[in-house]
């Protein structure tokens, strides 16, 4: 094997550690919030549908801007739009844990 193949096969990896990574944690995510609505009602003193907003508005988003991202990332590199992707994930999440009302926690995970 030449040194290039080697090269290759460890990039392929690395790459495909990113993708599954930021599946796992995508999915992972939704997954915890549906289970803890019920909770998170009776700790900020809401409904179900106001709670439901959570998860809502955070598909709406994706959905509204998977298309645009998407096309930044032909233009300046996916490289660049994941890392940004995954530092604005963490941030987010970092936001919504810290949310002191509902409407703050709606906010941070819109973002």
């Amino acid at each position: 094997m030449r040194k290039n193949d080697d090269t290759q096969s460890t990039g392929d990896w690395r790459a495909l550690s990113v993708a599954l990574s930021g599946t796992f944690m995508s999915t992972l995510d939704a997954n915890i919030v549906n289970t803890a609505l019920p909770t998170i009602g009776q700790g900020f003193g809401a409904s179900l549908p106001q709670v439901q907003w959570i998860v809502a508005g955070y598909f709406l988003v994706i959905s509204c801007l998977l298309l645009l991202f998407g096309r930044l990332g032909d233009m300046y590199g996916r490289r660049v739009m994941t890392s940004l992707g995954f530092l604005l994930f963490t941030a987010a999440s970092l936001c919504c844990g810290a949310a002191p009302s509902l409407g703050l926690l709606i906010t941070a995970r819109l973002g």
